[in-house]
C-alpha cells in the first residue's frame, strides 16, 4: 500500500471513530437531557400529587373532628334525653304511688262498705217491721 492509501485508510478510520464517539457522546447527551426533563417532569407531578393529597388529608381530618364533634353532641343528646325521660317516670312513678289505693286499703274499704249497705238493709228492714206492725 502506498502512503496515500495509508492515508485515506486513516483519516476513514479517524472519521469513524470520530463519527461514532461523537453519536455516542451526542446520544449520551440527549439520554441525560431526557432524563432530566422526564425527572423534572415527575417531580412536578409528584408535588402536585402531594400537594393535593394534603389537602385532602386536611379536609378529610377536619371533616373528622366534625364529625367527632357532632358525634358527641348526639351522645349528650341521648343522654339528656334519657335523664328527661327518667325523671318523667319517677314523677308518674310517685304520683301513681300517692294517687292509687292499695290492694289492702281497697279490700278494707269494700268490706267497710260491705257491713254498712248490710247495716243499712237492716235498719230499713226494722223501719218496714214497725210500720207494717202500725198498720
Amino acid at each position: 500500500m502506498t502512503g496515500y492509501q495509508w492515508a485515506m485508510l486513516v483519516i476513514a478510520v479517524l472519521g469513524f471513530v470520530v463519527t461514532w464517539t461523537t453519536g455516542v457522546i451526542a446520544l449520551t447527551r440527549a439520554v441525560e437531557r431526557i432524563k432530566a426533563d422526564t425527572s423534572e417532569k415527575v417531580s412536578q407531578e409528584t408535588d402536585k400529587i402531594e400537594e393535593r393529597l394534603a389537602q385532602m388529608v386536611q379536609r378529610f381530618s377536619e371533616d373528622q373532628k366534625r364529625q367527632d364533634d357532632r358525634t358527641g353532641e348526639m351522645g349528650a343528646a341521648i343522654r339528656q334525653y334519657a335523664a328527661g325521660i327518667e325523671k318523667e317516670m319517677h314523677a308518674i312513678e310517685i304520683w301513681g304511688r300517692d294517687n292509687y289505693v292499695l290492694k289492702s286499703e281497697f279490700l278494707k274499704a269494700t268490706d267497710q262498705l260491705r257491713s254498712d249497705i248490710r247495716g243499712v238493709g237492716e235498719d230499713v228492714k226494722s223501719v218496714l217491721r214497725t210500720l207494717a206492725e202500725r198498720t
